[in-house]
């Protein structure tokens, strides 16, 4: 049952994603998009800055020439500047002066020599930048001469670009002193004196990788998009009653779960192949250096991980325009944590903070994505290995993959449990410890538990509203419930002291209570139809809710064929057709695959689903709009498809809400005689606001006023007891003088009536109740008086249900 279940549910998931095309395509567009804009962010920061050294590569530096000494240059503050200044003890450092000033053209006027040192460290001190280079000769006692070479290291700027001033001033001054030292003591006019400087090859001294700057959170919001649609999509399923409607089926729990793992797991899949292929094509370092598995698996695992994070937060998600927005919540909070999550998985860190954010995927694709792009960012990286993810780090790659994996079983099972046990907009909450009940992990069918008879009494009369009004039948009845006095077949569904009691806070802090069903109780035979009337808000919706495990009852129980609602609904619901006041349907499914669905869920084999299916089609007229998407099926086509579907599987018990409504006269008739003929043999619960619906199929009828059972019983029944009476209709000869007036005046004699509306030809007379028994007496006068009153005819009918409503209920409108 499980595996055709699971089979019909893929099917389904499988079409909902094909027809859904627009979404599907951006879900597998948005991961190509993320990873270009990467790109484009990529391209925009290296043309920015690409003419920063620190950011190239030297592997072969070009050797560079000394050049000429520069010039001083007349600053805006300036009247003057000096391409040297200098002091000498000796006639050697005149010298070399000179000669440099001979063949480097330095006029006079940009030479200043001082007497002293000192002198000269006072003179640049006092006037800042107005010498561009300064050369202190000084020979010693031993003849060693010595010469230093001073200059200015602030940073100067030439079109956006640094001037170096050791290579720019210092280096060309050492090379022109030292070649006239040398051409001087060599006695060499001829010398050649030549000195080239290089560096040492390096590689960039800044590393700038996109990736480990912009890489998790792009990545993060390419893979986050597609955990936004799948929340949306399952917290929808649940606010629509869609998944409801299919447990009302028979659909098993864990088949559902199963079938949405294996559709989001295959999603995410998908996306992270698209994701590392985009990464491959835009040729990141990240994806080329790195060995393929060690990123794959970051991504495919992280998709996994997410897909019981979205079960869990489904479970306490209502509503699907909140899921969207809690969505991007988690977005926003997940590149904020993003911001200091590797900081967090550091060895000196707090061990605590590290677990807290272990149990967060986004976190741990950070910290994955983070290690990666260390190990590949570079010009010297060869990135990471398969054999490495062990022990590239305190906190490992391996680490994070095994993170992963606890995520996933760590939020499937806090989803599983909060699916049980918190109370949704639909189903019955079950209590803290299920899990630990033999019926839970049974897969055998329980047998129902028979109270004794005075316990059953005894726990029936808790809570009973007593009504002095209250109708003699409807006592009647909860009498021979509380009592035992039905047997089995009568009792086949039996209502006992049920309940519903809303609460609602006040602005006051207090808590108001609506009771929307009083202690109602009911027993239906085998193979009776029974048809449930009230207003708007007379409790008979709220009551077929319960009845069919929509809602949990606040108090009492009921029993179909010996099964609570309360405990054994599962069981139930392997025999129930439902058919709601609301239907569940997916737009984007035929009416066929609606069928086909139901139809697995309720065991029929799959080589009897056709056949199945088309005969259901054929009840309810729809097998010429059979493959149309039931978005395009109009309201009346929706509630036959619906009808159809609560009549699949041959259902023992049938509950139908309201299934005519939006019907055109001739759908509803045909309708109607789809109940009359499958009703035999089975239980079908019905609602309705037409009391034609009411009088034609009803075998029972009950009427609801303001949540309680008022009066119950057949047709025939309600309306002797309830009635007004009969309307007698007399036919004349409106040819004969005063005939109008000589008949009413008949009728006021011996009925004590009076005509309630007058026609040509016609009078209508309301004959109360109390004159019913004087009806035979009164049809034998009119017999023998015929020969002297002008009637050519009289017709009678007793009060029509609508009439037996409005006098019981329709007060209460």
């Amino acid at each position: 049952m499980r595996l055709r279940q699971t089979k019909i549910l893929l099917r389904k998931n499988l079409i909902l994603i094909k027809r859904s095309y627009r979404a599907t395509f951006i879900q597998l567009i948005v991961p190509f998009l993320f990873v270009f804009f990467l790109w484009i962010l990529q391209f925009g920061i290296k043309a920015n800055e690409k003419n920063s050294d620190a950011l190239k590569v030297y592997d072969n530096p070009i050797p560079d020439q000394i050049g000429n000494i520069p010039r001083c240059i007349i600053g805006p503050d300036l009247d003057y500047c000096y391409t040297v200044a200098y002091t000498t003890n000796t006639p050697v450092g005149e010298f070399v002066i000179n000669e440099i000033k001979r063949k480097q053209n330095i006029p006079d006027d940009e030479i200043r020599v001082f007497a002293t040192s000192d002198d000269m460290d006072v003179f640049i001190d006092e006037n800042h930048n107005s010498t561009t280079a300064a050369i202190s000769f000084n020979l010693t006692s031993t003849n060693q001469l010595h010469y230093s070479v001073m200059y200015n290291k602030s940073t100067v700027y030439n079109e956006a670009k640094e001037i170096l001033t050791q290579t720019y001033i210092q280096l060309p001054w050492i090379h022109a002193i030292e070649f006239e030292l040398t051409k001087n003591i060599t006695n060499n006019n001829n010398l050649k004196f030549n000195v080239d400087f290089i560096e040492y090859a390096h590689p960039e001294l800044v590393i700038r990788d996109v990736i480990g700057d912009m890489g998790p959170v792009f990545f993060f919001a390419a893979l986050m998009f597609n955990v936004v649609i799948q929340l949306g999509q399952i917290v929808r399923e649940k606010e629509l009653k869609l998944r409801e409607g299919m447990k009302m089926m028979g659909l098993h729990d864990s088949v559902y779960w199963f079938t949405w793992t294996l559709t989001n797991i295959a999603t995410n899949i998908v996306s992270a192949c698209i994701l590392t292929a985009s990464g491959y094509i835009f040729q990141f370092d990240f994806f080329k250096r790195n060995e393929f598995p060690t990123f794959f698996f970051v991504f495919i695992l992280f998709g996994i991980s997410m897909v019981p994070f979205v079960f869990f937060l489904s479970t306490i998600i209502k509503r699907s325009e909140i899921a969207t927005s809690i969505g991007f919540v988690i977005f926003l909070a997940g590149i904020v944590i993003q911001g200091f999550a590797p900081t967090a998985f550091q060895e000196n860190f707090y061990a605590a903070v590290r677990v807290i954010l272990s149990l967060l995927p986004f976190a741990l694709l950070s910290k994955g994505i983070g290690d990666l792009s260390a190990a590949s960012a570079g010009s010297q990286a060869n990135g990471l290995k398969w054999s490495e993810r062990f022990d590239n780090e305190f906190f490992s790659l391996q680490d994070v993959y095994s993170w992963f994996i606890f995520d996933f079983f760590f939020y499937f099972l806090i989803a599983l449990y909060l699916d049980n046990v918190l109370k949704g907009l639909y189903g019955v909450a079950k209590g803290p410890f299920f899990f630990l009940q033999p019926s839970y992990w049974s897969s055998k069918p329980q047998k129902p538990k028979l109270e004794s008879a005075s316990k059953s009494k005894k726990r029936a009369k808790k809570g009973i509203e007593l009504d002095e009004a209250e109708d003699e039948d409807v006592v009647t009845e909860r009498e021979n419930i509380i009592n035992g006095n039905l047997s089995e077949h009568d009792s086949a569904v039996k209502i006992t002291n049920l309940r519903k009691v809303y609460k609602k806070s006040t602005c006051c802090g207090k808590t108001k209570e609506f009771a929307a069903v009083k202690g109602t109780y009911l027993s239906i035979a085998q193979g009776q139809l029974f048809v449930l009337l009230g207003h708007n808000g007379a409790g008979k919706t709220t009551t077929f809710n319960m009845m069919t495990g929509l809602f949990g009852p606040s108090s009492g129980d009921a029993t179909v064929f010996g099964h609570s609602i309360v405990t054994g609904m599962d069981e139930i619901r392997k025999t129930m057709g439902v058919c709601p006041q609301h239907d569940i349907l997916w737009n984007e499914l035929t009416g066929r695959e609606h069928l086909e669905i139901f139809a697995s869920f309720k065991g029929i084999p799959d080589t009897e689903i056709p056949k199945e299916v088309e005969e259901r089609l054929k009840d309810v007229e729809l097998t010429n709009v059979a493959n149309l998407p039931t978005g395009k099926y109009s309201g009346g086509m929706r509630r036959r498809l619906s009808t159809a579907i609560s009549l699949i599987g041959n259902p023992k018990i049938v509950f139908l809400d309201e299934c005519t409504t939006g019907m055109d006269v001739c759908s509803r008739r045909q309708v109607w005689n789809l109940i009359e003929r499958v009703k035999r043999g089975r239980i079908i619960i019905l609602t309705t606001h037409s009391m034609e619906e009411a009088d034609i199929l009803g075998d029972k009828i009950g009427i609801m006023s303001k949540g309680k059972l008022v009066c119950v019983g057949t047709s025939l029944r309600l309306k002797s007891k309830f009635g007004a009476g009969y309307k007698l209709v007399a036919l004349y000869d409106a040819t004969v003088d005063d005939a109008a007036t000589k008949i009413a005046n008949f009728f006021e004699v011996q009925l004590s009536v009076k005509p309630s509306l007058m026609q040509v030809g016609s009078l209508e007379f309301n004959v109360p109740r109390s004159q019913l028994n004087n009806l035979m007496e009164f049809f034998d006068k009119v017999e023998a008086a015929k020969a002297v009153l002008p009637l050519t005819d009289i017709q009678i009918r007793m009060s029509t249900l609508e009439e037996v409503f409005l006098t019981i209920a329709g007060h209460d409108e």
